[in-house]
C-alpha cells in the first residue's frame, strides 16, 4: 500500500487496526500527530514524513525504512528498532526509556546516516 500526504491522528484506525501491518505500507509527506501505540509491530517505509506527539510502549519497529523523517516530542518506552534504517532522521526533544521490567529501547542491527538529535533522552550513538 502506498499514501501520499495523509495525516493521522489518534482517532485514526492506527491505534484499533492494522494501518502499519498490513502490507509494509510505503508513507510518504504524511504526519502523524498525538499516536498512542502499546505492544504493535510496525514494517513500513516512512519517506519525508513527520512524527509528532507518538507515545509508544513495546512497539515492534522490525525493518523499517525511514528517510528525511522527523520526530518531534515522540516517547519510546521499551520499543524494539531491529535491523531498522534511519538516512537524514533528526530526532527532536525525544524520550527513549525503559518499560516496566526496567530493560530500554533495543537498537540491533541498525543502520544510520545523517542522524541529528536535539535534546533527546536516552537515544543512542547512531553512526
Amino acid at each position: 500500500m502506498f499514501f501520499q500526504n495523509i495525516q493521522c491522528s489518534q482517532t485514526t484506525e492506527i491505534v484499533d487496526g492494522d494501518f502499519f501491518e498490513e502490507n509494509n505500507p510505503i508513507f510518504r509527506y504524511c504526519e502523524f500527530n498525538n499516536i498512542t501505540v502499546c505492544g504493535k509491530c510496525f514494517n513500513a517505509t516512512f519517506i519525508s514524513c513527520k512524527i509528532n506527539f507518538l507515545d509508544s510502549y513495546w512497539s515492534l519497529f522490525n525493518a523499517c525504512l525511514f528517510v528525511d523523517t522527523v520526530f518531534s516530542d515522540c516517547k519510546f518506552f521499551g520499543d524494539s528498532f531491529m535491523m531498522c534504517k534511519f538516512i537524514n532522521c533528526s530526532f527532536v526533544n525525544c524520550l527513549f526509556g525503559n518499560d516496566a521490567y526496567d530493560k530500554p529501547c533495543s537498537f540491533e542491527n541498525i543502520q544510520s546516516i545523517n542522524i541529528k538529535n536535539e535534546n533527546c533522552i536516552g537515544i543512542p550513538n547512531f553512526k
